[in-house]
């Protein structure tokens, strides 16, 4: 609620919505059956405010948008797109760095958790992983993502999966030019968890 309130205050949004997730069963578990195994299940003290959360948003007036089979940051993505072709500008809050791939042209992320709250834009995402909002995936893919319980290629961290990203442009030219992989130690641990 206090995150509300400093949303509607200092942001003064025109629209607003706000996604849930559903379930913890989605199209990826059926993908990758480890996909946030390791996750501890929400609190009941936190789940059991979710209800007074959402009377809190339908007080305001807000809509809250959730699917069965998908989690919030799907449904924050295809918002986003669906706002975009109808013209709108669209600020994303969330603190979650896989948002930060749908940054472009009137697409912020504004992660309000960090001291007062930053908002990335293009530029942002360039100066703090070295690369551009469309290869957050092609970072997370090769350095991994303990949250997610998404493994990456093991020796492979942030520094050198921006260092790789820079050099080859994507997950999938690099894939196309392991054999211009300099470390040989990389290139090996690479094609053995190509998958």
């Amino acid at each position: 609620t206090a995150m509300l309130h400093k949303i509607l205050k200092e942001k003064e949004p025109e629209y607003l919505g706000v996604c849930f997730d559903v379930s913890r069963d989605t199209f990826r578990q059926k993908r990758f059956k480890e996909y946030k195994i390791q996750r501890p299940v929400m609190p009941d003290g936190l789940s059991g405010q979710i209800p007074l959360i959402k009377k809190v948003i339908f007080a305001y007036g807000i809509s809250a948008v959730e699917k069965e089979g998908f989690e919030a940051d799907d449904i924050i993505a295809t918002l986003t797109k669906k706002a975009l072709d109808q013209g709108f500008a669209v600020e994303i809050i969330s603190s979650d760095k896989d948002m930060l791939q749908l940054i472009g042209d009137n697409v912020d992320v504004y992660s309000p958790y960090q001291d007062k709250g930053f908002t990335y834009n293009a530029q942002a995402v360039k100066e703090r992983f070295g690369v551009g909002p469309k290869n957050i995936p092609d970072i997370i893919a090769l350095m991994g993502d303990a949250v997610d319980n998404l493994p990456g290629v093991p020796g492979v961290g942030e520094k050198t999966a921006v260092e790789l990203i820079q050099k080859f442009g994507s997950v999938e030219n690099l894939l196309d030019n392991i054999d211009k992989v300099d470390k040989e130690k990389i290139k090996q641990s690479i094609i053995a968890h190509t998958d």
